[in-house]
């Protein structure tokens, strides 16, 4: 429940300090005194957005603070979740700067505004005059059902699946277009795969073909001049070796005499050796090189269709052809792949929707099980303030399909008259009748509300008389479950409330003010006969407004 509020620079509100009560809390004041200003002050905290219009002096900045006793598992959680400090008390607070950043605070921690509205969701449950208008609306009334109920654990747990189950939808979406788009693929890329599979091609094979077609295409001029050359070395009338080694014999003689010819004797044999082993080893050359014509036609054909391949895919080598071929065969396994991706997702999507649509089925069960207590604590609390003869039935319909709320539409049926045919709210209540139908479910649901406090904003517009009345013993019982804090221009009501606060304008030398009092016994009843008697209100009123007290 919200305990302290703390106000400063903030539209016409200098600085304020309250304190809020258990139960049922009223707020008064006249039209324009600052009620408005107070609930807008209080939604900051409770993180909607903020501009630096919203501050009294523009030089200074604007804070705001909430304190609330902690009493809900579900705060504890989220608290938990964001890593704050969970303690006995929250505080909340909200900072904007004369430039109009805004900074958010919880327990003195920064926060971001998405966080700070989650976690004002489930502390306060603000009900504007406005807001009656929601009642109107299937999905809010849903949402009555699913609170009455309890639903609020499942229904977390279903949007979960539901959200997993369209996010592997759209994922096997994905795979899907994907692996259509790629069959187109396929064929060619296999076309292409088996093509250069066929072509069995060897690393650097194209370099050794040419060679080799370049060695049979002049195989008669080669051996010939290998053959002059092995001739001239060491065979024919006159080779080359045998003058050296005649040569070799008269240097052998000359060393005997001249000592320093012995070097030149071993460089002679050498290279004797050298010219001996290299014209052999030209007539074993020459005697490997033939010309042979169907050797060149299995050449030239093999490099006819490297050729090919490489104009076709457009590069120079077959080492490159070879890194196209495993390309493509990587390409071909990615597309494979896709498919082995789509059956797995398509599995777990099964699963997805098969948890998802049982949680469904068990908030279809949960709902309609409260369907009757619903309408009999609604129509309960109708009777009580003066609708008696009001009749209200939930109207069920399952859906084809799920959506993010479950497998429900949930349509109130409402005539105020016992004879009148049900129709949807929108179409047979009254601004009356809806303000006091929206009271009544409000009260339906304070008992079983997760949140510590519930504000409503002028919800008692259309009303007057003995129904205020009645209205305000309907708050009061309320307040017994959860704190009450309600904003109202009607005394009937305001008398029932177990703390009476009042909204005050006020000139002072630097312009309208507003500001917020705790209202003693006497001052409350001067506040209730003002409010039905006017500014000078006559003993009469002052005694009404005792009784109303009672």
């Amino acid at each position: 429940m919200l305990s302290e509020l703390f106000i400063e620079n903030y539209i016409l509100i200098p600085r304020l300090e309250i304190r809020f009560e258990t139960g049922f809390n009223a707020i008064t004041g006249e039209t324009g005194a600052g009620k408005s200003i107070l609930l807008g002050a209080l939604s900051l905290i409770l993180g909607q957005r903020a501009d630096s219009q919203s501050l009294l002096n523009p030089a200074k900045k604007c804070v705001i603070e909430g304190v609330f006793n902690l009493t809900s598992p579900l705060i504890n959680n989220y608290l938990n979740e964001l890593d704050l400090d969970v303690l006995e008390q929250l505080i909340i607070r909200r900072e904007i700067a004369p430039g109009g950043k805004s900074r958010a605070f919880i327990n003195d921690t920064p926060v971001q505004l998405s966080q700070l509205k989650s976690l004002g969701d489930l502390l306060v449950d603000v009900h504007s005059q406005h807001s009656t208008l929601y009642l109107n609306e299937s999905g809010f009334q849903l949402s009555v059902i699913d609170h009455f109920a309890g639903n609020d654990r499942l229904l977390n747990e279903y949007h979960t699946a539901y959200s997993n189950y369209q996010r592997l939808q759209h994922h096997c979406n994905e795979l899907s277009e994907s692996a259509r788009k790629q069959a187109a693929e396929v064929d060619f890329l296999q076309f292409q795969l088996g093509e250069l599979s066929s072509a069995k091609l060897l690393p650097n094979e194209k370099e050794g073909l040419e060679e080799e077609l370049e060695t049979l295409t002049h195989a008669e001029e080669i051996k010939s001049r290998l053959h002059q050359v092995a001739e001239g070395l060491n065979q024919g009338d006159e080779p080359v070796v045998s003058q050296l080694k005649a040569m070799l014999s008269l240097i052998r003689q000359v060393a005997t005499l001249y000592p320093s010819a012995a070097v030149l004797l071993t460089r002679l044999n050498a290279s004797i050796i050298e010219l001996d082993d290299l014209g052999d080893e030209m007539m074993t050359l020459t005697s490997k090189i033939n010309y042979d014509p169907e050797r060149i036609g299995v050449v030239q054909e093999r490099l006819d269709l490297i050729y090919r391949l490489e104009h076709k895919h457009h590069v120079s080598s077959t080492d490159a052809l070879i890194s196209l071929y495993n390309d493509i065969a990587l390409r071909l396994q990615d597309i494979q792949s896709v498919g082995d991706n789509l059956l797995a997702a398509e599995k777990e999507l099964v699963a997805a929707s098969t948890i998802m649509l049982d949680l469904a089925g068990k908030l279809t069960e949960s709902r309609r099980k409260v369907f009757e207590s619903f309408e009999k604590s609604v129509l309960h609390n109708l009777g009580s303030i003066g609708m008696a003869t009001a009749r209200l039935k939930v109207d069920y319909q399952s859906l084809a399909e799920v959506n993010e709320n479950g497998a429900d539409r949930i349509v109130f049926l409402f005539n105020a008259n016992p004879d009148g045919e049900l129709r949807p709210i929108a179409k047979v209540a009254s601004g009356g009748e809806l303000s006091r139908l929206m009271l009544s479910v409000k009260a339906a649901l304070a008992k079983r509300s997760l949140v510590g406090t519930i504000i409503l904003d002028e919800i008692d517009s259309g009303v007057s008389g003995d129904i205020a009345t009645r209205l305000g013993t309907m708050m009061q019982r309320m307040g017994e479950g959860v704190q009450l804090i309600a904003i109202t221009h009607l005394p009937q009501i305001a008398a029932k409330a177990r703390s009476h606060y009042k909204v005050l304008k006020i000139n002072t030398p630097e312009g309208t003010r507003s500001e917020i009092q705790y209202l003693a016994e006497v001052q409350r009843i001067d506040e209730l006969a003002g409010m039905l008697g006017g500014a000078s209100p006559s003993a009469e009123a002052r005694a009404t407004a005792k009784q109303l007290m009672q």
